[in-house]
């Protein structure tokens, strides 16, 4: 058998751009400065997100031909995977679903579409990596190896040395996301305590996103300035700069089950940047955030009122819960931390199969 810094990874998915850079690109890269013969394929997606089955085939057939020892199938739970699991598990190819969102939650035609077969890739799959705790719950009903394994922050590109930081009057509350219609219930979450804050200080509401119309008019016409920002999406590399102004970052969520099987990405990404953070107090955040440490948890309008009023009035207290952000994304949820989990994983897939 190959030296476990030898063997072939192949990570493969079909859509979700951003969640591909971060999950599959990224990893891979490092595992490749790692010693390991690591690639990523992306197969194409029909509109509406709907997978394009014909491409996705080509894609695992590239990925059979290469015979690699390890396929980290992330997301992508459609019946050509279902089948292709099962051809290439007898080729004595270890298979590892990898998934960061709830997407047994999904209700929507197309989504049911690509997930249709989560359940049974799950069970038959040699081991499951989740990136939060509620889809390790999930997942543990399915497969008995499981192991939690956060979306990885590369420290190198989200990296403090490039903030400007705000030492005068007004302050740039920031959020980070993706603008669909479906964030506008989130955004909403900050809009009666960022009015009330507007009577008493002087900040302007950042959104970094490519915006959609819905979330431009709920924002329109506020008593604080908001500073629309994108009209189109950017890549990853980009992210950084654009969010160096940044003095506050803010990550409201719905208490629902979809916002519980959320990984943090945005908060972690914020406290990266050694941005103090204010959050919901849903799903993962509760197991990233220790309230009045590294971050705040806000469960109500009134707690989210408290908890920025108090981090724009304080500028020390900014850089503390900075500071301890910093320290608590560098000691867990790094790009190095969480390849250094999967590559436990890994390891323990070939020590613990028979000889």
């Amino acid at each position: 058998m190959k030296s476990h810094n030898k063997l072939a990874i192949f990570f493969l998915t079909v859509g979700s751009a951003s969640s591909y850079v971060v999950r599959c690109v990224a990893v891979s890269q490092e595992l490749a400065r790692r010693g390991y013969e690591s690639k990523s394929v992306r197969s194409a997606v029909f509109s509406l997100g709907v997978p394009n089955l014909l491409d996705h085939r080509k894609s695992w057939k590239r990925v059979v031909d290469a015979r690699p020892d390890v396929v980290v199938l992330h997301r992508s739970s459609n019946p050509v995977d279902y089948q292709m699991i099962k051809k290439i598990k007898k080729l004595g190819t270890k298979v590892i679903f990898d998934y960061d969102d709830a997407l047994f939650e999904l209700k929507l035609l197309g989504r049911m579409a690509s997930y249709s077969h989560l359940k049974k890739i799950m069970s038959n799959a040699d081991a499951v990596t989740a990136g939060s705790h509620y889809l390790c719950e999930f997942a543990s009903k399915l497969n008995e190896n499981v192991t939690l394994l956060p979306s990885a922050v590369d420290m190198a590109l989200f990296n403090p040395s490039i903030r400007r930081v705000n030492h005068g009057a007004g302050i740039t509350i920031g959020w980070l996301g993706a603008g669909t219609p479906y964030q506008v219930p989130y955004l909403k979450i900050l809009k009666d305590p960022l009015s009330a804050l507007a009577r008493k200080y002087d900040f302007k509401l950042k959104i970094v996103s490519a915006l959609s119309k819905a979330v431009r008019a709920e924002f329109t016409d506020q008593p604080f300035e908001v500073d629309f920002g994108l009209d189109h999406w950017v890549p990853i590399e980009q992210i950084p700069e654009l969010i160096a102004d940044f003095d506050i970052g803010v990550m409201p969520l719905t208490d629902d089950p979809w916002s519980s099987g959320k990984c943090a990405m945005k908060l972690l990404e914020y406290m990266s940047m050694k941005l103090a953070t204010v959050s919901s107090a849903v799903g993962e955040n509760k197991h990233v955030i220790t309230h009045g440490r590294n971050g705040f948890l806000a469960s109500s309008p009134r707690e989210w009122t408290d908890d920025i009023g108090s981090l724009i009035a304080d500028p020390d207290l900014r850089k503390e819960l900075g500071e301890n952000g910093y320290k608590t994304v560098k000691a867990r949820y790094s790009l190095q931390a969480v390849v250094d989990t999967l590559e436990q994983v890994i390891t323990e897939l070939y020590d613990t199969q028979p000889t």
